[in-house]
């Protein structure tokens, strides 16, 4: 069993943004270090829409503390795992984070709902996916610009630019359903450590 701990995280800024990272990121700087054929950088966005007719926690403090104890805590119990393989490329950060997103969809038509684009396709988008549609939980999706690093006297910082224009990338976003990562088992549950339970931390997480 591995000894990676959930990481407590802040409340969201008032003023500027706000940068969460998954626990598991720390793999993707390893490879962008260690491999010479695999690299990784920010390549892409997408714009997500957390209103109350999508998402069923509207309190940003309580949706920063599911985010830590649900989804930050799960993928945590995840690479804790004594099978989990570092050097596999596929992440569990994304299927945790949408199973996050999935069990706090607001209830109802008006929810966050995927439908299959046609009967046994393995192809999903959004039962609401006109462009028209202005409660869309994914308002657009799209490439990264450009990025800069900017050194001044306070330290280095990592600049991201984002174009997010009215009509591009407003179209339908397709989802695919990953069922082929072995460090994430479909209908499996996945029980907690004592000690994170016992601070409050955890829950036994069932990944359906």
């Amino acid at each position: 069993m591995g000894k990676n701990k959930t990481p407590l995280i802040r409340p969201l800024r008032d003023y500027g943004a706000t940068l969460y990272v998954f626990p598991s990121a720390s793999e993707d700087i390893g490879m962008n270090i260690n491999s010479t054929a695999n690299g990784v950088a920010l390549s892409h966005y997408a714009l997500l829409n957390f209103t109350k007719g999508n998402f069923s926690i509207q309190d940003t403090t309580e949706m920063i503390k599911s985010l830590q104890n649900y989804a930050m805590n799960f993928e945590t119990v995840l690479i804790n795992e004594p099978s989990y393989n570092y050097q596999e490329a596929k992440t569990v950060s994304e299927s945790v984070f949408w199973k996050w997103i999935l069990k706090n969809k607001a209830s109802g038509s008006e929810g966050f709902n995927l439908g299959q684009i046609k009967n046994d396709s393995p192809i999903y988008r959004e039962s609401k996916f006109g462009t028209d549609e202005t409660n869309r939980f994914v308002q657009c999706f799209g490439s990264i610009d450009a990025g800069n690093t900017l050194s001044t006297e306070f330290g280095m910082f990592n600049e991201t630019y984002v174009n997010i224009p009215t009509s591009y990338g407003n179209g339908p976003v397709f989802f695919r359903k990953v069922t082929n990562n072995p460090n994430i088992n479909e209908s499996t549950q996945y029980p907690t450590d004592d000690a994170i339970a016992s601070a409050g931390l955890g829950y036994d997480i069932t990944y359906a």
